[in-house]
């Protein structure tokens, strides 16, 4: 059901005057007479496109949040007299975005209404975005872009393709369902209801859909019938709808009985009911009268319904019910939204899950009970206070940036880069490097990117190269956590000075900003100096982030824009920076000079990497074995469990399969670990103090930029700085994100620009074993040359002594560090300054 589908003629004419809308006069239509004339009109359509006339006027009524609020709560007052007590229903933004209506004004009033039919009314209701098929495919790349945050957040639950279906075969859109299912995003397509049959099949081969809408037509291929019916994929037909857009003569033509002799699953809806004189109810009764369908064919409809309907954005419900949403929270008494406030407990939403899921987490809750007790954890809002516009020596907003068009070989006008920027700004200044004497001569900026629609301010410290920065390449830094600062990163292993345990500096020869400049990026949001009034949960929401701040950086200081850039992190950037190099290749037109990505010691394929914990801890990781024999043991046992539970996250990259699978494997194999008073990130030492992460360091950075005086010098606004977030570590780790299989984005990566995997060879957590595996299992077209590649000695300076090993072919490269931990730069600064150089100026590549 679409929701502008569901715009009475009293609703339009009430909301065009509300909105000094001049609707077509009675010479031009006489329809627009008066509501009644209208309503008349709508019982006489001619066909798709002609419904499509009356539909695109009716929707360049509503302008502002109420209007959209007013429309579909209308529905849901309807849907409620029908005795509807849940709605999924469609709405379709490009065809307002177009008007200038932006997208947050479109889903502010949406979610309003869906709030007050939840309270009010007793519905519950989900949000399926469509993509216009007679717009060009890059809007609806655009389109998915600036939705990205919110469909993997649980604010929105998939995304359709509708309008138009004549010549707009939907295999166009291949490219755009491709991307939305590798972010794990549900995904359905209208298809054969005007469209010959032949779109259904296109529909499943090249979007690969969960369900088809419509598919009438499946009826005239009795060999893809079969398909469908095997397959159990749902069909959503809308027989009133057919009747008034001349599909079918009659409900009588409509397939009803032809689906359930061959068992194809089908559920009954409504389309657009203002427009075809056909709600929810009305569709059930036209079906009954022209079928006479048994009580157990109904019995059979529901269960078609129930079993697939509900699955099909089952797992986007849970997240939306319990993952943190993007936007602001508010204190506990204010608070309302139940469609994406967290639930206090989170058996509300185990209450929906399938069988196999529901056994599933009940079998992991049995085993760590005080883990999975805290899966409805949020990372809260930091304490912060914005410093007023006059501070900053720059500020670029994103809205100018967006509105800069050039024009093309071809003589089009099109946007200068890619991507919905217009809800941010970046904020800059020059630090003063002798006020704080970190690195004093090396031109320094820091500053804020802020999202201002969703109150998102991510804090960044730049330092140009201390050799040739006009020439020396770019590198965006990313420490992991999830929910670590990079400026322990900066003070700790890379940057160009450290902390001593008197809170003095100490200048790093070894910095990576001696050929390079470096960007140190505090992200997530509520991570070190950033924060917000709302959370980050997942890898992809932030990856919208990073392309904004980077497109805005370059924009605002164009003088690094043409020289090489690269990003490298470590530990939980083996998911940012797959996903974050992903959105940026993602989009053609853009002013980012992405040249490689370097992950080092990183969680990237959880499934491959946690086979190796017993051979680390075990003694078969050329370090002697920390752990007792019955401890290798019992290892050994819980890893077939482990994989297994991880392979149902892989198939089903969903939060409720990949939780437990974090819960199991990470006490299972990293707990025994732990157990025995191991360092995690060195397999060589014992943890001193686990508060610290095992290194007393980590304090003595979190004093020192406690300063005020070093808040003030970089403008930092927040109340405190912490290292390391450990709610939103858990915010990640709970809403499903650690074992997410982001290592599939890898190979496309490598199409484009060469990816390096290092790895120090005393870590324990992401040790080097696993590294190397998962390079290895890595399915790709030059997997085969990789493995066959020989291993070689890694020697510093070329020729030197040792300090590794390194294998290459094709653009992946993996790199064992001698003797490094978790932190390569921190335990062997020449050779991780090394081996980064050499990288970055082109050795290996």
């Amino acid at each position: 059901m679409h929701l502008e589908g569901s715009l009475s003629p009293q609703l339009l004419f009430t909301l065009a005057a509300r909105n000094h809308i001049e609707l077509p006069s009675t010479d031009e239509d006489a329809a627009f007479a008066s509501p009644e004339a209208l309503l008349d009109r709508y019982t006489r359509f001619t066909s798709l496109d002609d419904f499509l006339h009356y539909y695109f006027i009716g929707m360049s009524v509503l302008i502002h949040a109420q209007d959209f609020e007013d429309l579909a709560f209308e529905y849901f007052l309807r849907a409620k007299a029908d005795g509807v007590v849940h709605a999924e229903v469609f709405f379709d933004p490009q065809a307002h975005t177009g008007r200038a209506v932006s997208y947050g004004t479109i889903l502010r009033g949406f979610t309003s209404a869906c709030q007050k039919a939840d309270e009010r009314l007793g519905i519950s209701t989900k949000l399926i975005l469509c993509f216009l098929r007679h717009l060009p495919v890059q809007q609806s790349t655009e389109m998915l872009n600036e939705a990205k945050q919110d469909l993997t957040s649980g604010v929105l639950s998939g995304i359709g393709l509708d309008s138009s279906e004549k010549g707009n075969p939907p295999g166009r859109w291949r490219d755009v369902f491709a991307e939305a299912k590798a972010s794990g995003i549900q995904r359905t397509a209208h298809a054969g209801e005007e469209g010959p049959v032949e779109y259904i099949r296109e529909a499943l081969r090249d979007l690969d859909v969960e369900r088809i809408d419509h598919g009438l037509r499946l009826a005239e291929d009795d060999e893809l019938m079969r398909e469908v019916a095997a397959r159990k994929l749902l069909i959503t037909l809308c027989p009133l709808s057919n009747v008034r857009l001349k599909c079918v003569k009659g409900v009588e033509e409509v397939p009803i009985r032809r689906f359930l002799d061959a068992g194809v699953h089908f559920s009954i809806n409504s389309d657009d009911p203002a427009y075809f004189g056909g709600y929810i109810l009305d569709n059930y009764c036209a079906v009954q009268t022209a079928f006479e369908l048994s009580i157990s064919d109904w019995e059979t409809i529901g269960t078609f319904t129930m079993r697939l309907l509900v699955p099909w954005l089952l797992m986007g419900a849970a997240s939306a019910a319990t993952s943190p949403q993007q936007q602001v929270l508010q204190p506990p008494k204010q608070a309302s939204d139940a469609r994406t406030k967290p639930l206090q407990s989170i058996q509300e939403s185990l209450k929906t899950l399938t069988g196999e899921a529901r056994a599933l987490w009940d079998e992991v809750a049995l085993m760590f009970p005080e883990d999975m007790a805290k899966a409805s954890l949020l990372s809260l809002p930091k304490k912060h206070n914005r410093r007023p516009e006059s501070h900053w020596d720059h500020i670029i907003r994103g809205a100018d940036v967006q509105n800069l068009w050039v024009e093309n070989e071809n003589g089009e006008r099109e946007r200068e880069v890619d991507g919905n920027l217009v809800s941010y700004n970046m904020r800059s200044k020059k630090v003063d490097p002798s006020s704080l004497g970190v690195d004093p001569g090396v031109k320094q900026y820091s500053g804020y990117l802020d999202d201002e629609e969703n109150d998102k301010h991510l804090f960044y410290w730049f330092f140009e190269s201390r050799n040739d920065p006009e020439n020396d390449p770019v590198v965006l830094w990313l420490n992991g956590g999830p929910g670590c600062s990079s400026l322990t990163g900066l003070f700790m292993e890379l940057g160009p000075s450290s902390v001593d345990e008197n809170g003095n500096l100490v200048y790093n020869p070894y910095s990576w900003n001696s050929n390079a400049s470096v960007i140190f990026l505090d992200q997530p949001v509520n991570t070190g100096y950033s924060y917000s009034g709302s959370s980050v949960s997942n890898t992809i929401a932030a990856s919208k982030d990073v392309y904004a701040l980077l497109t805005l950086f370059f924009k605002q200081f164009p003088e690094y824009t043409q020289q090489n850039f690269h990003i490298a992190g470590e530990s939980y950037a083996g998911h940012y920076i797959p996903v974050f190099t992903a959105e940026i290749l993602n989009h053609k037109k853009n002013n980012i000079n992405l040249k490689s990505v370097l992950i080092g010691n990183g969680l990237t394929d959880g499934l491959t990497q946690y086979g190796y914990y017993r051979p680390m801890g075990c003694g078969d990781g050329g370090w002697p074995g920390v752990l007792s024999e019955s401890e290798c043991r019992a290892m050994d046992n819980a890893l077939p469990q482990c994989q297994s539970l991880i392979d149902s996250c892989y198939s089903t990259e969903s939060r409720w399969y990949c939780l437990p699978a974090a819960i199991y494997c990470n006490n299972a194999l990293i707990g025994p670990y732990q157990r025995a008073g191991q360092n995690p990130y060195d397999i060589r030492t014992k943890c001193g103090d686990a508060s610290s992460l095992c290194y007393k360091q980590l304090n003595w950075i979190t004093k020192y930029l406690n300063k005020p005086e070093v808040m003030k010098a970089l403008g930092a606004e927040v109340d405190s700085y912490d290292s390391c977030n450990f709610d939103v570590n858990r915010s990640f780790l709970f809403a499903g994100d650690w074992m997410q299989p982001f290592h599939r984005l890898v190979p496309a990566i490598m199409e484009r620009i060469p990816v390096l995997v290092y790895a120090g060879d005393a870590d324990y957590i992401c040790n080097w074993l696993g590294n190397q595996a998962w390079t290895e299992a890595l399915p790709w077209p030059g997997q085969k040359a990789y493995n066959k590649a020989e291993t070689e000695d890694l020697k510093l300076g070329g020729d030197g002594k040792k300090i590794g090993e390194v294998k290459t072919s094709g653009n992946l490269t993996f790199m064992r560090l001698h003797a490094a931990g978790h932190m390569v730069p921190f335990d062997q600064p020449a050779a991780g300054l090394d081996f980064f150089n050499r990288w970055i100026y082109g050795e290996w590549m």
